[in-house]
């Protein structure tokens, strides 16, 4: 399945007027989930059997802050996904988890407008940038 399928299903769940929260709250984690599982997968595709990537594996998968921290120390534009993605993994860590915090539907709307502007990011990226801020992150380990 292609992970971005997730974006679909956060894009509809974000557009219905009067939806629940539950629903707006979905929208936010399957908008994070979409861009999360493309780049890791990406990452791991790239970095598979590389010893260096089995020290920040969480349970056989690269983990979620991991993740984002392979791409702060990067170029402008892996700092930037490395951004957009840990707002994201924020936002949906008060989505799921938060119940003492009210989700809107703006809330939801900013998620996904925060997914297509990582994918765009990462459509134009250069992969040599991905590549190196990854193997600068993997050497400080």
């Amino acid at each position: 399945m292609d992970a971005k399928q997730f974006l679909i299903i956060a894009r509809y769940l974000s557009q219905h007027r009067g939806a629940s929260e539950a629903s707006y709250r979905s929208a936010i984690s399957r908008a994070y989930y979409a861009c999360y599982i493309s780049m890791r997968d990406h990452v791991y595709d790239k970095f598979k059997g590389n010893p260096l990537l089995d020290k920040c594996k969480d349970r056989g998968n690269i983990g979620h802050t991991t993740l984002w921290k392979f791409f702060l120390g990067g170029s402008k534009h892996a700092k930037q996904l490395g951004y957009l993605g840990g707002s994201l993994h924020g936002n949906r860590i008060k989505a799921d988890y938060d119940m003492t915090q009210t989700v809107e539907q703006g809330d939801a709307e900013t998620a996904v407008k925060t997914a297509d502007k990582f994918f765009s990011t990462f459509s134009t990226i250069p992969e040599i940038d991905i590549v190196n801020a990854t193997n600068h992150y993997l050497k400080q380990l």
